[in-house]
């Protein structure tokens, strides 16, 4: 392409853009000048959706959504962080192209007939797909879960640091669409997709619309489409005309009347007066292109030419205007567009890239200060289980295994957030109404259908004995200033700390409440309730002493006082105050 040619040559004497009236006539452009080794900087042209990562990584969204969706599988087994070949492709294809892709890695993973590196691919896949698939966070979150085993496949070996910002834009896009493990409006995503452009990129020739430049300059311009006008108008059915202090709507008459018809005349006014304002703003925008140019201006333009060998340009187009200029050298200009279409032509056959079949993402964190960090449980990371006459502590990061226990205790926690926001009067039936709800929210959470309807049994219990206590509608209840599952952090003792608080508040007396709910997952022996009660003081007594630090940094010299709230026995325990 000439004009990628002569930006190849004007960099060397300054800065060079390369304008054009629309986003469409300047991709060609952009393509050309990659294939010649330049770096073009685009100001809002490269779509986010057409970026390949982006449509990569939403492949990969889409497959894990739906293992039906073939096409979005395929794009995924293509992508360079799996990397595929498209003859492996056909021996997993091979009589089973009406079956979904999983299940054809899954069977064929170990196929002769597949190429060595082709089974260790799908292998380094099963493997990732299986990991996310064990986490029972990762399978209720589906923006989550992409990140996850797109990191694991390597996916940031693929891209650069420019694409890595288009890629974190997909990725809070990709969040706002997605509804737990499901995309909420596919068709809404992709909206959203085609709004978003490509971030800046730094780059030796500058890209971008007229628009665009408007206030800029650079020593050298290539106006690029000049022959090529605005989208073909219809007479529109009305023309709406600002007057003085109101306005005039003219519909388009119908063609019954006569063409001297008075409507008629009027009608056709309006739209040369329309017409000429199309041709005006063309005319400002070509002021605005050529006056952007310090040194040199270059325009490009190609048109058929009539029987007298004058070029036909499309109406309102930069071109036209300039036509009495252009019309009597155009004989004169050199027809190369065959000859550059040739030799811009990549004859060798393209190839995909494809990461090393041994890459593994591992980031430099050398050089990053990373502080000490001292992390206080989440409420709902501690659950107290008292079976076998005994009591247990079971805490996530020190004793997986019982998930029943965990998510009792956390969607206990999760319901008593929604009744202070809700207000007690919503929940006069203690949760009766919400069975279902509730049903559902643990089996998004991973727990085994045969025990979801035991474990809804169990919360509806403790949420029951908390409304019937009055210290838990106390608890609950509204108040002048109140937040649930508070986020604090600060440095203490020389170390980051960090916590969640179940719930605070600021009675009637104006003294700060700071609460922590405990709740056994089983019901515990009437035997065992002192036991149970003394031991969570004891072993929450440090902990809630930090959370009471952490409050009072927040709100100095206020009185705050610090206690666990037990659902079993409805009975508050202080554990400190300051």
């Amino acid at each position: 392409m000439r004009v990628a040619a002569d930006a190849a040559q004007l960099i060397q004497g300054g800065s060079v853009a390369v304008l054009g009236r629309t986003r469409g006539v300047l991709a060609p452009v952009i393509r050309a000048l990659r294939v010649r080794g330049l770096s073009p900087a685009c100001q809002d042209i490269d779509a986010l959706a057409a970026l390949p990562a982006v449509r990569d990584y939403v492949a990969t969204a889409r497959a894990l959504w739906h293992p039906a969706d073939r096409l979005s599988w395929t794009q995924l087994l293509r992508a360079p962080f799996v990397g595929l070949s498209w003859a492996d492709l056909l021996v997993l294809s091979r009589a089973q192209r009406e079956r979904p892709w999983p299940e054809r890695l899954r069977e064929r993973a170990d196929d002769a007939a597949l190429s060595e590196e082709g089974r260790a691919r799908v292998a380094r896949l099963l493997a990732a797909l299986k990991a996310c698939a064990r986490d029972a966070a990762l399978r209720t979150h589906l923006a989550d879960r992409t990140e996850a085993l797109w990191q694991a496949l390597g996916g940031p070996g693929c891209i650069d640091r420019d694409e890595l910002d288009d890629l974190r834009a997909t990725q809070r896009l990709l969040r706002q669409h997605s509804r737990g493990g499901a995309i909420a409006d596919l068709e809404a995503l992709q909206r959203g997709l085609d709004q978003l452009y490509a971030s800046p990129r730094a780059g030796q020739i500058q890209v971008m619309t007229v628009h665009k430049a408007k206030g800029l300059e650079f020593d050298h311009v290539l106006l690029v489409g000049t022959h090529k006008g605005p989208r073909n108008e219809d007479k529109p059915l009305w023309h709406l005309r600002a007057l003085r202090g109101a306005e005039l709507l003219v519909p388009q008459p119908p063609q019954t009347l006569a063409e001297d018809d008075p409507a008629h005349r009027l009608y056709d006014w309006v739209h040369e007066q329309h017409v000429a304002e199309r041709r005006a703003e063309t005319l400002r925008l070509l002021y605005v292109a050529v006056t952007r140019a310090k040194c040199s201006l270059r325009l490009y333009a190609c048109a058929d030419t009539d029987d007298a060998g004058l070029p036909k340009f499309a109406a309102h187009s930069f071109a036209r205007l300039l036509e009495p200029v252009i019309a009597p050298q155009w004989s004169a200009f050199t027809q190369t567009a065959d000859s550059e279409a040739a030799a811009d032509r990549d004859a060798s056959v393209p190839r995909a890239p494809r990461l090393p079949l041994n890459y593994r993402f591992e980031p430099d964190l050398s050089g990053l200060y990373r502080p000490v960090e001292t992390r206080t449980l989440k409420p709902s990371e501690a659950v107290l289980d008292a079976q076998d006459n005994k009591l247990e502590w079971r805490a996530e990061d020190i004793a997986p295994g019982d998930i029943y226990a965990q998510l009792v205790g956390t969607l206990y926690h999760e319901t008593l957030e929604k009744i202070a926001k809700d207000g007690l009067a919503a929940w006069s039936d203690r949760g009766a109404s919400r069975r279902d709800s509730l049903a559902a929210g643990l089996r998004r959470m991973g727990l085994p259908a045969p025990q979801v309807a035991a474990a809804v049994s169990r919360v509806l219990e403790l949420v029951a004995r908390t409304l019937d206590s009055e210290r838990g509608r106390w608890i609950l209840d509204a108040k002048p200033w109140a937040r649930n599952e508070y986020h604090l952090a600060a440095y203490l003792d020389d170390r980051w700390v960090s916590a969640v608080i179940d719930r605070c508040f600021e009675d009637a007396d104006g003294t700060l409440w700071i609460i922590d709910y405990k709740a056994a997952a089983r019901p515990v022996e009437a035997s065992l309730l002192d036991a149970y009660v003394a031991q969570a003081g004891q072993r929450y007594a440090s902990q809630m002493a930090v959370y009471v630090r952490l409050l009072g940094g927040l709100m100095p010299g206020r009185t705050i006082r610090a206690a666990l709230y037990f659902a079993e026995t409805a009975q508050l325990l202080e554990a400190g105050a300051a």
